[in-house]
């Protein structure tokens, strides 16, 4: 039945595409009968300000997860009468996601507008007022749903009513906005089926005068620029794809001009470029990057045509290496093509082509790789080694591939408990594949199973494993 090749929306939107990109396909989309037959993706915007310009990018962020969209948009600043009101058509449609899209200048002008007017007693009671109502909603919608919802915090002001002044004191315009974020992040933090979209990192990323569009701001009400629609919808899309269960989880990695600079079966392990100083300090940062993803979850593997002695000594003894032989659950370092390469990574892992991104920086391994494995998503890093941490953070694909709700609060330690978790399974591949090596016998869940774990990780394995494993 699923039939639209997802693999192909996906990769026509990374890195580089635009909006003009993402609205071609949507409505290219929407006279695709195989689209049509997709399972439906319900998701309900309650908002403020005028968000249609953004419906397009959130069609193709779900339907690059291989969902078909259905929205419900309610209107121009209802929120109150849509979360309120029992009988409202929110509860009628059941959206298996509410996004809640707010924008401060409608929510506060008093604060947005005339800051210097407010006294301190009143600038404190309308930041009450926002609160005890963003709190009052996401109770309600966690009674009366069991939708996904996702609320944004605020970009702070491009331009600030005290002007130069606003750094001099504690009490000023940028601060307000500050810790309203950090008490709107805490309130949504209590509720288990709430996640927060952040505005505020979004803005400072692609930085605030590419965000706000002040025309159409009076016009239509519409807030967000043609420069932000794209990475605020992307934005959204991770947490589709995380919730949804359509996560990446596993890399794979090139060696030669990807981990470090150089060939190291030409140049020597000696000379290969990786150091504190230019460039070999870029690939280092770029190592670092990839362990802050093993860190959150994610299996690093490595598919490279070297010979694996050259490699493995590399791993082993290079003082200059962040990624080392124990961070990875397996590898394929021979001379053989690395579409085969990669299918015996994810047989060996036992999770599908569909996990699996693949690394390199050779324009003909990543075009093959996406030609003859289009389930496998595929980042070329930049030609320019200072780029290419920032090409890795910026994939979308990447930034959702660690189950959000892993990471949560609400138990002790639980962070270093899911990350104890999706660790074992890595010890457990490095057992099999010596034993596979040494006996040519098959890889099974023994080996996981003799693996000792930590009691206080019982009651999360069974949600977290299945994660890396399935």
């Amino acid at each position: 039945m699923e039939s639209v090749n997802t693999s192909q929306i996906g990769k026509r939107f990374a890195p580089d595409a635009g909006y003009t990109d993402y609205l071609a396909a949507a409505n290219a989309l929407k006279n695709d009968p195989a689209f049509a037959e997709l399972k439906p993706l319900k998701v309900a915007i309650l908002r403020n300000f005028t968000i249609d310009p953004l419906l397009p990018v959130l069609t193709c962020e779900i339907a690059s997860t291989g969902q078909k969209p259905e929205f419900y948009v309610g209107n121009y600043d209802t929120i109150a009468g849509d979360v309120l009101n029992p009988d409202s058509q929110l509860y009628a449609f059941d959206p298996d996601f509410i996004i809640l899209a707010n924008w401060f200048d409608n929510i506060s002008p008093a604060i947005a507008q005339r800051f210097l007017t407010l006294s301190g007693k009143e600038v404190a009671e309308i930041t009450r007022q926002i609160l005890a109502e963003f709190e009052n909603y996401l109770q309600i919608l966690a009674e009366r749903t069991n939708a996904t919802v996702l609320v944004n915090n605020f970009p702070l002001p491009q331009f600030t009513t005290l002007g130069i002044l606003d750094g001099q004191s504690g009490r000023n315009h940028t601060n307000t906005i500050l810790l309203l974020n950090l008490e709107v992040m805490e309130i949504v933090s209590r509720f288990s089926n709430a996640y927060l979209i952040d505005f505020m990192a979004i803005s400072a990323r692609i930085g605030s005068a590419n965000v706000f569009d002040e025309r159409y701001w009076h016009i239509a009400k519409a807030p967000l620029s043609r420069h932000a629609l794209v990475p605020f919808g992307q934005e959204y899309g991770k947490f589709f794809r995380a919730l949804s269960g359509k996560t990446r989880k596993c890399l794979v990695l090139d060696c030669d001009n990807t981990l470090w600079g150089g060939i190291v079966g030409e140049d020597g392990a000696e000379n290969i470029r990786i150091g504190t100083t230019f460039p070999g300090s870029c690939f280092r940062d770029f190592q670092q990057e990839i362990l802050n993803l093993q860190q959150r979850g994610v299996i690093l593997t490595i598919c490279s045509k070297n010979n694996e002695k050259d490699v493995l000594d590399v791993l082993h003894n290079h003082p200059e290496m962040r990624i080392r032989e124990e961070h990875l659950a397996t590898w394929q370092i021979n001379w053989d093509d690395k579409v085969t390469n990669i299918r015996r990574i994810a047989t060996d892992l036992n999770i599908g082509l569909d996990s699996l991104v693949f690394i390199d920086d050779s324009p003909y391994e990543c075009e093959l790789v996406r030609s003859q494995l289009p389930e496998v998503a595929v980042l070329q890093v930049p030609k320019e080694p200072s780029q290419m941490r920032n090409a890795l953070s910026a994939a979308a694909f990447l930034s959702a591939m660690t189950r959000v709700m892993l990471l949560r609060p609400g138990m002790p330690n639980e962070r270093s408990m899911a990350l104890s978790v999706f660790k074992r399974p890595h010890s457990g591949w490095r057992l099999c594949r010596s034993a596979r090596s040494k006996a040519s016998s098959a890889c099974s869940r023994s080996a996981l199973d003799e693996l000792p774990l930590n009691p206080l990780c019982c009651t999360r394995s069974r949600r977290v494993v299945p994660l890396t494993s399935q």
